[in-house]
């Protein structure tokens, strides 16, 4: 079968593509390499580089064309578009290169969604990522997809999504230590003991571990036990703060390193209350002070400092500011 020919002269102007450094010197040779490097083509096909560059070989009928293509939204349509300005490729060559475009384009698409979704949970904004990932895993599972979408359902208590992602994710990844440290704290939070103990029971003894063990013993209601874990989990790593935060929970009196971080606000608006209810008023204020200052927008500290108002006599100081915190918490959520 004969084959299309385009360029019927010889021509000393290349055409260099950006991604590859490929230097061609006819539009068939352009073609050819769009075909076989598509993903490197991408920022060329359709650029005002292509544009002048066929113009300066003989072929000026194909500039507006092309200028067309580059307003096409998708780019697998400007791939395609431009694969067939001339009869150059078969049916079957387009139809194989139209699906792998398809299937590119799906991908790139899944990836858009989850990362918007871990964006979103990165900043707290748990009930805007929930639809994005559910949206992403019906395009397509993955380990890390799956994890993530469950860690997220953790963190809004809906803990039979959270177990059902995450036993997936660990079924799909199962040498994957985080997924499978993750779905033992489904299980705990879920209430499912057995299943937790039985993951646990595997041998492995690290910081998280101790925590995991530390977290199941305290629902369980032995708070002993749990209080020990959380110290050796400490010990084992003195940096992670969460572990010190569990034990104040349990009543241990801790100091946590400086410098302190935004996220401890919730630790000092808690010792405010601790000692609020230990009637140290000093303390109190000290605490929720220092909580407002580490995160001004703390709930919980503002709670506590409204809190601590009413408790010196300050009645209309603590009703002005839970007016405070209720107009600017309808603010935020609307």
């Amino acid at each position: 079968m004969l084959q299309f020919c385009l360029s019927q002269q010889v021509n000393d102007v290349p055409f260099v593509f950006t991604a590859t450094g490929i230097r061609v010197f006819s539009f068939e040779e352009a073609l050819y390499h769009t075909y076989h490097h598509w993903k490197e083509s991408l920022e060329d096909c359709t650029s005002e580089k292509m544009v002048a560059w066929v113009s300066e070989i003989g072929h000026p009928f194909l500039a507006p064309k092309i200028d067309a293509l580059a307003k096409r939204e998708q780019e697998s349509s400007q791939i395609i578009g431009f694969l067939q300005l001339v009869p150059y490729f078969s049916q079957e060559e387009i139809g194989d290169i139209s699906l792998a475009l398809e299937a590119w384009e799906k991908s790139l698409a899944w990836e858009k969604l989850k990362d918007q979704a871990d964006r979103n949970v990165k900043k707290g904004d748990i009930y805007k990522a929930l639809p994005l990932y559910k949206r992403a895993l019906a395009m397509g599972e993955n380990a890390e997809l799956l994890n993530n979408f469950g860690v997220a359902c953790m963190q809004v208590s809906m803990f039979d999504d959270a177990v059902k992602h995450l036993t997936r994710a660990a079924e799909l990844a199962p040498n994957n230590a985080d997924i499978r440290l993750h779905l033992i704290e489904a299980f705990i939070l879920h209430g499912n003991f057995d299943a937790a103990e039985k993951e646990l029971a595997k041998g492995e003894h690290s910081a998280h571990v101790y925590f995991l063990h530390g977290l199941l013993t305290q629902r369980q209601g032995n708070f002993a036990t749990a209080l020990k874990c959380y110290k050796k989990a400490a010990d084992l790593e003195s940096e992670n703060r969460l572990y010190l935060y569990k034990q104040f929970e349990l009543g241990e009196m801790v100091a946590l390193p400086q410098p302190y971080k935004k996220s401890d606000a919730g630790y000092f608006a808690q010792l405010a209350e601790y000692h609020l209810k230990q009637k140290n008023l000093h303390a109190a204020e000290d605490a929720a002070d220092l909580a407002l200052q580490l995160d001004p927008e703390s709930l919980a500290a503002q709670l506590q400092s409204a809190a601590i108002k009413k408790a010196h006599g300050n009645v209309r100081g603590y009703k002005a500011q839970l007016s405070e915190i209720l107009k600017n918490t309808k603010e935020r959520f609307t």
